[in-house]
């Protein structure tokens, strides 16, 4: 199994002559964590270590590259080129109105409540139209028949 995500990131503390508890650090993880993510194993478990999207946005933050490049290392989404041009998944918001669009059309969270678009903030409507987004790439990819 490829561990693109692992190599990644082994390659990148290399770069920057970090140890691993260095660059744990650095990314605000665990060096446990970290040393998992490289090998891309859970020694305990034998199986294969799969981040959650908050693991993945606080290391794309930390090292200063976009989600997409994270999601698209881990193998959550396609490489930008291989994206099927009939998708409706916008790749980014150029306004708060398309982001309230996008996300009242999505009829799992349009009809979940828990949030007032009337008292949201726009950059706070945006980060919530690109995390459904981000995690309809992910559901996507992860039911693609």
């Amino acid at each position: 199994m490829d561990n693109k995500l692992g190599e990644f990131l082994r390659k990148e503390r290399k770069k920057k002559n970090m140890s691993l508890r260095d660059f744990s650090e650095y990314l605000g993880i665990s060096h446990t964590y970290l040393n998992k993510l490289e090998n891309g194993i859970d020694p305990r478990t034998s199986k294969p270590v799969s981040p959650t999207i908050e693991t993945l946005k606080q290391i794309s933050n930390a090292m200063n590259i976009s989600l997409d490049t994270l999601l698209q290392i881990s193998g959550y989404i396609p490489e930008k080129n291989n994206y099927d041009s009939n998708s409706n998944i916008p790749e980014y918001f150029e306004t708060p109105q398309d982001a309230i669009k996008f996300i009242l059309e999505q009829p799992m969270i349009a009809n979940f409540g828990g949030y007032d678009l009337e008292l949201m903030e726009d950059d706070e409507i945006m980060d919530m139209a690109e995390d459904v987004a981000d995690m309809l790439r992910i559901m996507a990819k992860k039911h693609k028949k």
